[in-house]
């Protein structure tokens, strides 16, 4: 054991049995500190069962109602059995402890260093070669610098103030696409809006549209596309066929002669529009958060695209007892970054295989929905009822609208040049 593993260990015990033995518990200062901030299992257990008590009002949380606490959550096992629990009286009685405010603190200091310590460990196995890039590790170790500096405090706002004040910010204009969702929908920073459609219904083909008409529209904009199916190269083609209206990949398939200059002129004619699309290839979602915050202090970063969310590991590598539940982390992390970046994000989903291909789908198709149907703002589901026919109508359903209305947006599936046509007077390719 180091010295600060040491340390760690006797601030947690000296903490838990302040805690324990106390007349009467802060309930601001035990908010302060959280489950994860100990390093022991047994003692995180033991910390959820007091601060369970503390916010259901109770002044203290003697042993014997934390084990009660602990057996009802049925986590008295992984605290390591009422005896483990009521050891603490006797550690107590055996030692002269520091008071509450001197544990606490050397726990959360110790819960600092270590967070520090496993990400440093991570940015030298990158300059050794292993785990996540340099570039990567570098900005995951200068976030959590940045957030462990930060001072925590509880930010509450009077209702006259918000609506006084912050009203205008909370309702500010959106990004403009030049399509008829911009009738129905708000893309306002911020916010998270997701995609939902079959496989082969175009999900993909309709997050890259949106993505290129927000360029479109705001030509200092920048866009981060996430794909964990397509290169960089297959991606970028995929968009210049969508601007231009017509099929670059055929002709290469084909090997026609000439195909390759055609693609490079095309690119040279939507250069101002493709140099602002970038591309990321990846299944972790931490890369992509890692990158997006990259891009945002040197970039007008405006909107990122996540394809598809269920193929997208959960945050830190974390294994879930459900895939549902890791699913749900990753959407929880979509959502945090278009708080924390004041960005557009677009997270395109399957629908699960229960939903009939003649049935108009619900939110509560989209898989492993809990938590995606909660966190988003909007949700577009593709509707496309004769999916073997790539020229009949489609609809753009949009199934759940904060702050707008519901309705559907009428389409026609251009898919061989991998877009969808608007039926509206304001159609702009």
């Amino acid at each position: 054991m180091t010295p600060n593993e040491a340390t760690a260990k006797q601030a947690e015990l000296n903490l838990l049995a302040q805690a324990m033995f106390a007349t009467k518990i802060d309930p601001i200062k035990a908010e302060e500190i959280k489950p994860e901030d100990f390093q022991n299992e047994r003692h995180r257990a033991i910390w959820r069962a007091i601060l369970t008590e503390v916010r259901d009002g109770g002044e203290d949380a003697p042993s014997l109602v934390v084990i009660d606490r602990l057996r009802t959550a049925g986590d008295l096992e992984t605290a390591g059995g009422a005896s483990y629990v009521e050891s603490f009286g006797q550690y107590k009685i055996d030692r002269i402890l520091a008071g509450f405010d001197k544990a606490s603190a050397a726990l959360l200091e110790c819960s600092k260093l270590r967070r520090v310590g496993a990400i440093a460990r991570q940015v030298a196995d990158a300059a050794e070669g292993w785990g996540d890039s340099s570039k990567t590790a570098l900005e995951s170790l200068k976030g959590a610098l940045d957030s462990i500096e930060k001072k925590s405090s509880v930010k509450v706002k009077p209702a006259f103030y918000a609506l006084t004040e912050g009203l205008a910010e909370a309702f500010r204009p959106g990004l403009k696409t030049g399509t008829p969702l911009d009738d129905r929908v708000n893309l306002a920073p911020g916010r998270m809006f997701v995609v939902g459609g079959r496989p082969g219904d175009g999900k993909t083909t309709l997050t890259l549209q949106l993505s290129l008409h927000i360029l479109k529209h705001n030509p200092d904009a920048v866009s981060l596309f996430a794909t964990c199916e397509m290169t960089e190269a297959e991606l970028a083609l995929k968009a210049l066929c969508c601007l231009e209206g017509r099929d670059f990949i055929g002709p290469l398939r084909r090997e026609e002669p000439q195909a390759l200059e055609r693609v490079i002129m095309g690119a040279n004619t939507q250069a101002p529009i493709l140099e602002r699309l970038l591309i990321k290839p990846s299944r972790s979602i931490d890369d992509v958060c890692s990158d997006a915050h990259r891009l945002a202090r040197s970039h007008n970063l405006q909107c990122v695209v996540v394809d598809y969310i269920s193929a997208f590991s959960a945050p830190a590598g974390t294994r879930l007892e459900t895939r549902t539940l890791e699913v749900g982390a990753v959407s929880r992390e979509c959502k945090g970054l278009a708080q924390s970046l004041e960005c557009v994000v677009l997270v395109a989903s399957q629908l699960n295989r229960a939903a009939k291909a003649a049935t108009k789908p619900q939110p509560h198709h989209l898989r492993d929905s809990g938590s995606i149907e909660q966190d988003a703002d909007s949700i577009l589901l593709l509707y496309r009822p004769d999916h073997d026919d790539e020229q009949s109508a489609a609809q753009l359903l949009v199934a759940k609208n904060r702050w707008g209305e519901l309705g559907k947006i009428e389409l026609v599936p251009d898919l061989s040049n991998h877009r969808f046509g608007w039926l509206s007077q304001r159609n702009e390719e």
